[in-house]
């Protein structure tokens, strides 16, 4: 059987996490670690509510919701996202 090039590629490239900084998304927060994720949002001012709703909001970044005042302190938000 032959092999196609982005089947060989795929094997020789490992699959990273994405890097969470100001242009991630609300969704990308609680796709790497759903409970710790939605927690972490919560303490900085991001109330995601129950199931969160508002689905358009989970495609906002991280950055938007900053200046629209739903997120406090960023910087400090993305440090315990990347666990420092």
């Amino acid at each position: 059987m032959a092999t196609t090039w982005w089947s060989s590629r795929l094997r020789r490239c490992p699959l990273r996490v994405p890097e969470i900084g100001p242009h991630s998304r609300i969704r990308d927060v609680l796709d790497l670690d759903p409970e710790r994720g939605r927690e972490l949002l919560y303490r900085y001012g991001y109330d995601l509510g129950e199931g969160f709703v508002d689905s358009l909001s989970q495609w906002q970044t991280l950055e938007t919701a900053a200046r629209a005042g739903r997120i406090r302190d960023l910087d400090k938000l993305l440090q315990e996202l990347k666990g420092r």
